[in-house]
């Protein structure tokens, strides 16, 4: 869609480190209204680490324009 002002949509494999790097930029922007589940954001990077994490159901997120997760 020409002129469009929404963003393109597109997939990424995140990996432990980069869910680190995100979750950081997360608590430090400001960009998140609701709290970051911790506890959730564990049992994730616990799963990605330990190979238990199932490529075919993945877990969406939306990140603002300085990286942050705004949603997910």
């Amino acid at each position: 869609m020409s002129g469009s002002v929404l963003p393109e949509l597109t997939a990424q494999v995140i990996t432990p480190a980069g869910a680190r790097r995100i979750l950081a930029l997360t608590q430090q922007s400001g960009c998140r209204s609701d709290p970051v589940d911790m506890d959730h954001a564990r049992r994730l990077a616990d799963d990605m680490t330990c190979g238990a994490w199932d490529d075919a159901n993945p877990a969406p997120i939306a990140l603002c324009s300085h990286g942050a997760v705004i949603r997910g």
